[in-house]
């Protein structure tokens, strides 16, 4: 991942820094960078072509300080800021600096539910679960609607993990409902995370109803090795960003 996400970062310079506009590609002031700030960004490309990712972000960071900087150039700074620490790994502090930059209403409408579901994944990947859930609740208000599975998922293992068991079991029951709507695969582990949560409740006919779709769905599988070794599938995997 942060071989991909150090051709984004690349990507994205090459972008904002682009070439003097000419009049068939010309961007507004507002979508541009000054020359300091050009410069800047220019140097912390060089770091990142070189692999010194702690400098890049360093130069970065000094950046964003400079006086009187427009809300697109604080936009292109803490985007740069986000992706560089996602490769460092630094992920409560990428979270931040991307709702930093969405913060400045740059980011273009259509990519901003995409930037918020990273907001959620990378809280999540920080163990920031409150975070997390709190995001991911702000990307269905966005969207409208509450199809993401990959979101209803991680917010139902967030939730199991901050012990709210009665939450986990209705959003972990949504995105099975979502994915069989998508005719998408249900993964074992989302109704194993469902049986736990209404065991957890003390919900005898929840655990009953969970336990006739386990069978229904994976009939092959040997439930009982499977519900015993759950404790140790509840080390629930990153979310991917």
């Amino acid at each position: 991942m942060a071989h991909r996400l150090l051709m984004l970062i690349t990507i994205a310079l090459t972008i904002s820094l682009g070439t003097t506009p000419t009049s068939a590609d010309y961007e507004p002031a507002t979508r541009s960078v000054g020359l300091e700030v050009r410069k800047a960004l220019l140097q912390v490309q060089d770091h990142l072509f070189s692999g010194e990712l702690d400098m890049a972000l360093g130069k970065a960071r000094e950046t964003s300080k400079t006086q009187n900087l427009s809300a697109y150039e604080t936009y292109v700074i803490q985007s740069v800021i986000a992706s560089v620490l996602i490769n460092l790994e630094n992920y409560s502090e990428a979270a931040i600096a991307l709702k930093a930059a969405l913060a400045t209403g740059q980011e273009p409408a259509e990519s901003v539910p995409n930037q918020v579901k990273s907001i959620a994944a990378l809280h999540y990947n920080a163990g920031e679960y409150l975070e997390s859930i709190k995001a991911g609740e702000q990307l269905f208000n966005i969207t409208g609607n509450e199809k993401d599975t990959q979101i209803l998922v991680m917010i139902a293992q967030a939730r199991f993990i901050l012990k709210d068991y009665k939450a986990t079991a209705t959003r972990i029951q949504t995105a099975i409902n979502e994915a069989d709507y998508a005719g998408d695969s249900v993964d074992k582990r989302w109704v194993l995370l469902w049986i736990a949560s209404e065991y957890q409740t003390g919900n005898a006919a929840g655990v009953a109803l969970a336990l006739k779709e386990f069978a229904k769905r994976f009939p092959d599988s040997n439930y009982y090795l499977e519900w015993r070794l759950f404790p140790i599938l509840r080390g629930f995997p990153p979310v991917e960003m």
